[in-house]
């Protein structure tokens, strides 16, 4: 091989350090001064090199963006300004004046006193502002160079100039009202000063972070600790192949077994931070965690901890850290390296020294790299632009519910491609010879989840590649899909795990962990997801398993069985989660069942719970559909408040919520969110107009649910029935029941002669494992939320495996408890799902 390298890390510092801090710094130390925590301020200090530094001030400023997923960071700009208008008004941005600024914005108008009876205030009127909802002043009182914002527990005698005759505060409003220039405007401040305290809440801090963030920034950075413990080690790199104009860079760090103690019953541990400099600024940083498993015959070889990456041709500095968790050893250095341009006829698995001479870590001997990552290398594709790759892709698809006629369209790269042929639920519909390739399908009227498929086939009828999607599955899709190893394909000593992620638009990948069979190997906190597996030739029966987790806990997998040909069948394992309710004959909540306690009938056949869990230990993920229609215009303030009530009830550390409005058109107010302050700024100043498209909002709501897991409720507030949807209830009912939402509607002022409509409400609730409620007027709805509230987080989630049978058939689904009289309680009821669709 021409272009390969074999390098030992230096066992110490990552390079000179960076003791002085660049002008930049600095002005960003003074400029956030005032919303940097002292956790984040220590963490910038303990930073070696200025590249961290400003990877530090990019992560500040993403932390605080409030809408990550558009391209503005609405928070950064906010504070930019406010600075400036602090800057320009005060002469500076450090007194509560700039904190003012930045959390209610701008006032309405301002004023200071000129009163002999009051100190000099400064006065400013807001009709509302993003925290607080109504009218609210707020009064700054002068102090020293600058002004301080005056709480009631300051006492208004802390407002007056000096001591007054009267100490009757009655008798010295009246003064002030008479002797004070704009008295009037200064007693209607004093009345609505904003009081956090009074109204039972914290003040809020605005720009503060959680400082974990920042630790994980500081764990993160490949800076070894002071008076570490050394872990010899030392590190290959390959040139493998290329991807497109990038030549694949595998670093194999090579840990020595004989400097570690015997493993134990649990797997040792391996954290690795890497990050790659061009120019003398971060290219890119990543992190691996392995947990490799002792194989069969003992470890005479290293230890190797694979990483990938994907770099253009040209010079690098890579700088490595890894920590043995078990020990808390570290190996940490850098090199210099020039990434060659990798041609067909060089790429090759075998290293070569570099130009230079090779530096070893101290305590440490050349330890080769495995035999069975050979096998693993083998398989990787050398060239991903190479003429033998064949790639389908299906064009990008409208967010919205699809139904009745649409146009698909697919690209196809690779030789001998004969034709694509378009299948709508399994069944080949039409086929194209020539591109474009785009064909016009109908999916019916009636909205469904589709799966949709584009296969490429040469002239022989053989199937080159293929490339699949799932219409009207919602903007929340998540899914991972191993590429590699193919299925049953056979492997003596090691795989090449590939997964490919799809993640919503707007949530991030957490990461991707990569499991041989029940042991997990390694994870990855960034792409490529590729990592060689080895296997043990002691149990040659395995399969590989690809788990990823977005941010919010939300999570997808995917199965590969290797060497499995002729020995097993591959199937599809179909779990159910099945969230139950027990009440007793009032209504509250039954506590403290177990397992034990329960049993399952699918189709009056008993099934054996997988799993069991409170619904209170999971993720939640709840949205209100809001009436905004005409004739809700005499409860929207009291409906506006209750909303807001409920979202700070449910929301916890790990839930999402949305809101989403409606009168003749759904519209989504603001997406799922863990911020209250966002839902609050959605339900502001709601306006009631317009008709009532009540069953095109359900069905627009359930397919924004769509590609979410765990418990899912959409709570349904409204005071009349539909009277301008394009679709029909029996629409709206199907599309429910496959949706698995549990929908808890909320009927106000819906009379007793309303039969149809409070029938159908009740149907929609009880196919979907909700509740109904109807109440008289709007200030009920804080009992009503509370309750479902209550009963959301009480549920049981029974998880079991289901019966195979025909796709697309309804399952019935019946919870009994063993032993009700037991519980003590009269009346208990057991409520869920009445079914599932296979």
């Amino acid at each position: 091989m021409r272009w390969g390298a074999f390098l030992c890390f230096l066992a110490a510092a990552a390079g000179a350090q960076d003791t002085t801090l660049d002008r930049r710094h600095v002005d960003f130390l003074d400029v956030v001064d005032p919303i940097l925590s002292d956790t984040e301020r220590r963490v910038f200090g303990e930073l070696r090199h200025a590249y961290q530094r400003d990877a530090f001030m990019q992560r500040f400023w993403a932390v605080r963006d409030p809408y990550p997923e558009t391209p503005q960071n609405e928070f950064r700009e906010r504070f930019e300004q406010a600075v400036e208008t602090a800057v320009e008004r005060f002469g500076d941005a450090r007194d509560d004046r700039f904190e003012s600024l930045l959390l209610h914005g701008e006032p309405l108008r301002t004023f200071r006193t000129t009163c002999d009876l009051l100190r000099t205030l400064e006065v400013w009127h807001y009709p509302h502002s993003p925290a607080v909802r109504g009218e609210f002043y707020l009064i700054f009182l002068r102090q020293g160079g600058g002004f301080r914002l005056w709480k009631a527990s300051d006492g208004f005698s802390s407002l007056l100039a000096f001591a007054t005759v009267s100490t009757d505060r009655d008798a010295q409003l009246r003064e002030i009202n008479r002797r004070c220039s704009r008295g009037g405007d200064l007693l209607s401040a004093f009345g609505l000063a904003l009081d956090w305290q009074a109204m039972g809440a914290e003040a809020p801090e605005p720009g503060r972070a959680n400082d974990e963030w920042a630790l994980a920034f500081l764990d993160r950075s490949t800076a070894t600790p002071d008076g570490a413990e050394a872990l010899p080690a030392e590190i290959t790199l390959r040139y493998p192949g290329r991807r497109g104009n990038r030549t694949v860079v595998q670093a194999i760090v090579g840990i020595d077994p004989a400097h570690l103690p015997e493993p134990g019953d649990e797997a040792r541990r391996f954290v690795l931070d890497g990050e790659v400099l061009r120019r003398g600024e971060l290219f890119e940083s990543f992190r691996y965690r392995f947990e490799p498993p002792a194989r069969a015959g003992g470890e005479e070889a290293a230890i190797p901890l694979v990483t990938q990456r994907y770099l253009r041709p040209g010079p690098y500095r890579l700088v490595v850290k890894v920590r043995e968790l078990e020990a808390d050893r570290f190996f940490g250095g850098s090199a210099e390296i020039e990434v060659p341009l990798v041609a067909r006829s060089e790429a090759s698995n075998d290293p070569r020294p570099v130009r230079g001479s090779a530096i070893r870590a101290p305590g440490g001997s050349h330890t080769p790299i495995p035999d069975w990552l050979a096998e693993a290398n083998a398989v990787s594709p050398r060239f991903i632009d190479s003429q033998d790759d064949h790639t389908v892709r299906i064009h990008a698809l409208p967010e919205r519910l699809i139904t009745g006629r649409v146009r698909i369209g697919a690209d196809a790269d690779g030789p001998d491609i004969h034709h694509l042929a378009f299948s709508l639920d399994g069944r080949e519909l039409i086929s194209k010879r020539r591109p474009p390739y785009q064909v016009e399908i109908d999916v019916g009227a009636a909205p469904r989840a589709h799966s949709l498929r584009v296969d490429a086939y040469n002239g022989q009828g053989s199937l080159l590649a293929t490339d699949e999607v799932t219409l009207n599955s919602g903007p929340h899709r998540f899914t991972v899909r191993l590429t590699s190893p193919q299925r049953g394909a056979t492997h003596t000593s090691s795989v090449r795990a590939v997964a490919e992620v799809e993640a919503p638009r707007h949530e991030r990948l957490d990461r991707v962990e990569f499991f041989l069979n029940d042991t997990r190997t390694a994870t990855l906190y960034q792409p490529p997801f590729e990592q060689p597996i080895g296997i043990d030739p002691a149990e040659p029966l395995s399969y590989v398993r690809a788990v990823a987790y977005l941010e919010t806990g939300a999570w997808a997998e995917d199965l590969v069985f290797v060497n499995s040909r002729n020995l097993v069948e591959e199937v599809e394992v179909a779990l159910v989660e099945l969230y139950t309710s027990v009440t007793d004959r009032s209504g509250t909540p039954v506590a403290g069942l177990v397992e034990s306690d329960f049993e399952v009938f699918v189709d009056g056949e008993r099934q054996v719970l997988q799993r069991f869990d409170n619904a209170a230990n999971q993720p939640i993920h709840a949205g209100i559909l809001f009436d905004t229609s005409m004739s809700m215009d005499q409860r929207l303030e009291a409906a506006e408040e209750a909303a807001l009530h409920f979202f700070e009830l449910v929301l916890g550390p790990h839930d999402r919520a949305c809101l989403i409005t409606f009168n003749d058109r759904p519209e989504l107010a603001v997406g799922f969110t863990g911020s209250k302050e966002a839902l609050a700024g959605g339900l502001a100043d709601l306006v009631a107009e317009g008709e009532t498209a009540l069953y095109d909002s359900i069905l627009y709501s359930l397919y924004y649910f769509g590609g979410l897991r765990g418990k899912r409720a959409l709570i349904l507030l409204t005071d009349g029935g539909d009277s301008s949807s394009e679709y029909r209830f029996d629409d709206v009912l199907e599309f429910a029941r496959r949706s698995q939402v549990a929908i808890y509607s909320i009927g106000i002022d819906i009379g007793q002669r309303e039969l149809l409509f409070r029938g159908r409400l009740q149907q929609l609730c009880n196919e979907t494992g909700g509740r109904c409620f109807f109440i008289t007027g709007a200030s009920e709805l804080p009992r009503v939320y509370e309750r479902i509230e209550t009963e959301v987080r009480s549920q049981y989630v029974l998880v079991f495996e289901s019966p195979e049978g025909e796709g697309n058939t309804f399952r019935k689904v019946e919870v009994k408890l063993k032993n009700p009289r037991a519980l003590g309680r009269r009346g208990v009821r057991v409520q869920h799902i009445p079914g599932y669709f296979q």
